[in-house]
């Protein structure tokens, strides 16, 4: 792969309690240009990652991420962004996946389009919830 300006989806999987790899794909070509296998998810191991990535004339243009503390200080001159699929999972974790009350349902219908809409139009649907 080419080195140029890219988005990065980054992420960390474990299979085992001290066993995992960190990712980083390029969002547009879909190709991992970054993984290591890492023990524990440390701030360090992405700045380490950043570092080898720009080191190999890649641009970091924005980062998705899972939302971990403290990675958006390894990324404080890019945009960040929380990967969708972690805000679903701490919506469910905090609502859970039938909810029973209107106002829940309503919350629920209201988390399922945020893969399908801008972020002001999710945050005024999810303004005018609170104020109803």
């Amino acid at each position: 792969m080419v080195p140029c300006p890219t988005v990065i989806v980054a992420d960390a999987t474990f299979f085992k309690r001290m066993f995992g790899v960190l990712v980083f794909q390029c969002n547009k070509t879909k190709q991992n240009i970054f993984w290591r296998l890492i023990d524990c998810e440390r701030i360090e191991s992405y700045l380490r990652a950043r570092r080898k990535v720009e080191s190999q004339g890649f641009t970091i243009s924005a980062i998705v991420t899972d939302g971990r503390p403290g990675i958006r200080g390894v990324f404080d001159d890019i945009p960040v962004q929380m990967c969708h699929f972690h805000q679903k999972r701490i919506i469910i974790r905090h609502l859970t996946t039938k909810p029973i009350l209107p106002a829940g349902i309503e919350l629920k219908t209201i988390s399922q389009m945020l893969c399908h809409t801008t972020e002001e139009e999710f945050a005024k649907r999810l303004d005018l919830w609170h104020q109803k």
